[in-house]
């Protein structure tokens, strides 16, 4: 199996036109935040302003408008009981800080079968599709870019199989190549080494740390993805070099705060200085 590099990466991230605008940077929506639950809408729109996503709208619930506003006035919220044109975004994300009630499902349902562009699906977005056959069919024929980012208890509930806290570092591969096999997209399959695959191949990721096994790390992580899509990066090279940045963000927080101290956050703010490595 390839180990995922910075020479790699750096074939996938190329520095930005002098004449670009924000449009051209790409506009990407994403799905985050239940009610009350601002945190992940906001770390997934972080980490997508780290990447250079040029317009990111948040479509949440409205009582999380203040909280979004106060931390990331570069985002734009969207009523989530709103009617809006999808199909103008070059990207969408899905699943973080959702929950998995009837309201996911029904916007999951409804990106699946109306959007065409590159899509993201994790967290919860993730969590409804293992108990929905219409969704995994939707998911199966769906003609976009789509990348699907479970850690190892979604990807065993996707899948139908038992779980007891870890897979073998032995198993992660074929539990890769499963996922590639039933959906037909690409997989992360996050842990400590991440495996990025798609049915061009499995790669694995060897950097990031312990100290990114923290709360909302996954939802960064969604939004830097989220944000390569939008820039028309093929789905296999947006989400290896979103899990490349995003594990080098991670080092970079853990030379700062070390690993008992970092958070998600600051995974987040180092993604700029990840890429800033790749792309002086």
């Amino acid at each position: 199996m390839k180990v995922l590099d910075r020479d790699m990466v750096g074939e996938i991230l190329l520095p930005l036109e002098e004449n670009i605008s924000k449009r051209d940077a790409g506009s990407i929506l994403l799905v985050a935040g239940g009610n009350n639950m601002a945190g992940a809408a906001i770390l997934a729109a972080n980490g997508a302003l780290r990447s250079g996503a040029g317009l990111v709208r948040i479509r949440t619930h409205r009582e999380n408008f203040s909280a979004i506003n106060a931390r990331l006035p570069e985002a734009i919220c969207v009523d989530i009981d709103e009617k809006i044109d999808i199909e103008k975004f070059d990207a969408i994300g899905i699943g973080p800080g959702m929950g998995t009630g009837g309201l996911t499902k029904s916007e999951l349902e409804g990106i699946l079968r109306e959007y065409k562009g590159s899509l993201v699906i994790d967290a919860d977005g993730l969590n409804v599709v293992s108990g929905s056959s219409v969704l995994k069919s939707l998911i199966k024929g769906y003609p976009g870019n789509l990348v699907l980012t479970p850690h190892e208890g979604e990807a065993a509930r996707l899948l139908g199989i038992e779980y007891s806290g870890r897979f073998m570092e032995n198993e992660r591969e074929g539990i890769c190549e499963r996922l590639i096999e039933e959906f037909g997209c690409t997989i992360v399959l996050k842990g400590s080494h991440s495996l990025i695959g798609s049915p061009n191949g499995i790669i694995e990721n060897k950097i990031g740390n312990p100290g990114m096994a923290t709360g909302g790390s996954g939802d960064v992580l969604t939004g830097i993805v989220t944000a390569f899509l939008g820039k028309g990066i093929a789905a296999d090279e947006a989400a290896r070099a979103g899990v490349y940045v995003h594990a080098r963000g991670g080092d970079m927080a853990r030379e700062k705060f070390g690993s008992y101290g970092m958070k998600a956050g600051d995974i987040a703010d180092c993604v700029a200085f990840a890429i800033k490595e790749i792309i002086p």
